[in-house]
């Protein structure tokens, strides 16, 4: 049966559930979004993470020393799927403030664009993401350098074949 206009409501939802509890550290609306066997694919940093390494990124357990505030943009959303199999395509900008405890330091600026390919699957009536791959357009480099610091050691993280 072909997605129906709720079924990508619902998706679209999805999509601002996994940017706002991401930003904003929410570890069980993050867990929410993904599904029990999730995959985050980095493309650029050649990383795969999965379970425990995967619910930590909401968490702040990975927090960076001067706690940057950082914003998900997702946009133009294509969605394509049949009964409880879908796909979504989208562009995401990254915005990066200063701290929380300083927010008139210095300016927001722009330290990642790209584009997410998602494979998506109903369960238990919810849409939820299986598997993200992230690929890079420009990213900041001291972001990237941080992201693939963060990852080095992780047990459920491995490089991407």
């Amino acid at each position: 049966m072909p997605l129906t206009a709720e079924d990508r409501s619902e998706i679209i939802l999805l999509a601002g559930r996994y940017s706002q509890s991401l930003d904003l550290r929410d570890a069980d609306g993050w867990r929410a979004v993904w599904t029990d066997d999730a995959v985050m694919e980095m493309e650029l940093q050649e990383l795969w993470i999965t379970g425990d390494a995967l619910w930590r990124l909401a968490s702040g357990d990975h927090d960076r020393p001067d706690d940057r505030v950082s914003r998900h943009q997702p946009s133009n959303f294509v969605i394509d799927g049949d009964g409880d199999e879908a796909t979504m395509s989208s562009y995401c900008t990254v915005v990066s403030m200063s701290s929380r405890d300083n927010p008139f330091g210095e300016p927001a600026r722009i330290t990642f664009q790209g584009r997410y390919v998602d494979r998506l699957q109903r369960v238990d009536g919810a849409w939820r993401i299986a598997h993200r791959k992230i690929i890079t357009d420009w990213i900041d480099a001291d972001v990237n350098n941080q992201v693939k610091s963060g990852q080095s050691g992780s047990s459920a993280s491995e490089a991407a074949s």
